[in-house]
């Protein structure tokens, strides 16, 4: 896994790991490895780190890709995992720089930035994190309008896109690790 940055950071301040029965995209290994890992800040102000950096094309705006996420906030007694994609077994798809009305845009920037196949933990808050409060349900807490919320994320596919983790530009072999994954 290619990881950036080298100075102690808030990575720590996230234990995905202590999840209990919830699939995560990063174990107590993987947290181990970015601890001490500063991360990324972009000029907006979100923060990444990237587990793995991944391959080939990266996002344009405009796509819809697919991707897996694991969601958490942090409101005093430990991290709460309120949106994972593994455990629904499902991927969601979006699209990308275009300001979607329901995407986060802290989510937005970072995915723009990925690679397929690539794994990134972004730190999202004010502005860039939720528009406006979440109320609690089933499964998940409430998120006050702008809380810091941290999201783990796997770009699994971009349509079109060239190389990467489904095939070194093998439509046919591509087609059929899609239609497995997708049970078509």
């Amino acid at each position: 896994a290619a990881l950036a940055g080298a100075a102690a950071g808030p990575a720590a301040a996230i234990k995905l790991a202590d999840a209990g029965t919830h699939k995560i995209l990063c174990d107590s290994a993987c947290e181990e490895s970015i601890a001490e890992v500063q991360p990324v800040t972009t000029p907006s102000g979100l923060k990444y780190i990237d587990i793995i950096e991944g391959s080939g094309d990266g996002p344009v705006p405009g796509d819809q890709v697919s991707i897996d996420t694991v969601g958490s906030i942090d409101k005093g007694m430990g991290a709460q995992i309120f949106e994972d994609s593994l455990d629904r077994g499902s991927p969601i798809d979006i699209r990308v720089g275009t300001e979607e009305p329901l995407l986060i845009l802290g989510l937005d920037e970072g995915v723009m930035g990925m690679k397929m196949g690539g794994v990134r933990r972004m730190f999202i808050e004010g502005e860039l994190s939720y528009g406006k409060s979440l109320p609690a349900a089933p499964g998940r807490p409430a998120i006050p309008e702008g809380a810091p919320v941290v999201f783990d994320v796997r770009l699994n596919y971009i349509p079109g896109a060239l190389d990467g983790p489904l095939g070194e530009d093998d439509a046919d072999a591509d087609l059929a690790d899609l239609e497995a994954e997708f049970g078509l």
